[in-house]
């Protein structure tokens, strides 16, 4: 079961907005009324990852081959949707060349490794701390006495939807949504509504 269905007119918003930024990634942000699958508004974003890289080319990739979205594009989107009964469904980027999938670096990004104490680690996992100690236990989570060593998603409850862009052009896009078992992100089913003639789902 598809976890957010993508309008027809939206996802042809998404693939316009990769492509004028081909050859470097696009962002942006999908969002729909509260309380529902549907994601039937894109918001492209700022893609600030070139400034980060001038900055600090040694930590930084370029827009190349990596997104940040500006922090202010998201300040203002939450702000709109809180006012307009609305909600974040998916964050979307582009990989220029090499494919739609979930790369190493999106995955770094998502869900960055964090150092949190037991209790606090638990409390946002809504689980019990001695479902931690069974986690650490099957080596999903490092632990070293009272702290615990995890992948903590940003964003969990999002789709990241990625839109392959191949010279040029927007070929196809995939899903993915945060799997807390194996802590990571797997690829999930996007629906499009109506679906597209190309076979695009």
């Amino acid at each position: 079961m598809a976890r957010i269905t993508v309008s027809a007119p939206v996802l042809a918003e998404v693939f316009a907005h990769c492509e004028g930024a081909y050859p470097e990634e696009a962002c942006g942000v999908l969002t729909g009324p509260a309380g529902q699958a549907l994601a039937d508004r894109f918001s492209a974003c700022a893609n600030i990852q070139n400034d980060l890289h001038r900055e600090d080319p040694a930590a930084h990739r370029d827009a190349r081959t990596a997104y940040r979205i500006d922090p202010a594009d998201l300040f203002r989107l939450t702000r709109e949707c809180r006012d307009a009964g609305r909600e974040f469904k998916g964050i979307v980027h582009s990989h220029a060349d090499v494919g739609a999938y979930f790369s190493d670096e999106d995955q770094r990004q998502a869900a960055p490794s964090m150092t949190l104490s037991v209790p606090v680690f638990a409390r946002g996992e809504g689980i019990s701390e001695g479902r931690v100690a069974e986690l650490v236990a099957a080596g999903r989570v490092t632990g070293a006495g009272e702290q615990v060593t995890a992948r903590i998603p940003t964003y969990p409850e999002l789709v990241y939807l990625v839109v392959d862009v191949s010279g040029g052009r927007a070929l196809d896009f995939k899903g993915f949504v945060w799997d807390a078992e194996p802590r990571t992100y797997v690829e999930t089913v996007v629906a499009v509504n109506p679906p597209s003639a190309g076979g695009v789902s």
